[in-house]
Order: C-alpha cells, then structure tokens, then sequence
C-alpha cells in the first residue's frame, strides 16, 4: 500500500492517525496507557457505531435487493397474464 500521495508528499493526517493509534493505546511496555477522557469516549463510540452503521447498510441492501426482485416477479407476471388475455383473444377470432 503507498502511504504517501504524490511524490514529496506527507502523509495524510488520517493515516498518521491510524499509525499512531496503537502508540496511543499502549505504553512501550505493552500496558494500557492513560488516555484522555476525548480519546476513551471517540474509541468507544467508533466501536458502537461501526457494527450499527455495518449492520444498517447490509439490512437496506437485503431489502433494496428483495423489493426489486419483488417487483421483477410482479412485472413478470403481469405479462404471463397479458399474454394469455392475448392468446384466448387470438384463438376466438
């Protein structure tokens, strides 16, 4: 993965951010390290949010993909029946 955007380029802030962020978490000793009350609050609403948001967008994405199935099977049989009303006509006259 290329870290930097163009030649001579710092990084973005966000990467730096996720780069830094087990520096943040962890002493060097590998112990939980004091976080500031921001930083223990925004990691605790990223790991509630994330699965919500996961979770909301596969739900809207079943249901978008049901209701066009849905509606591919109303059109298809709206044209079976059609095509019979037209096959009765055909075979009367």
């Amino acid at each position: 993965m290329h870290l930097r955007g163009r030649a001579g380029e710092k990084p973005r802030a966000s990467v730096a951010l996720l780069l830094s962020l087990p520096a943040l978490l962890f002493d060097n000793a590998g112990l939980p390290a004091r976080m500031k009350t921001r930083t223990y609050l925004f990691l605790m609403a990223a790991a509630i949010l994330i699965p919500v948001v996961l979770a909301f967008w596969i739900g809207v994405s079943m249901l978008l993909d049901w209701e066009r199935e849905s509606r591919i099977r109303r059109v298809q049989e709206t044209a079976r029946a059609t095509a019979l009303v037209v096959d009765r006509e055909i075979a009367v006259a």
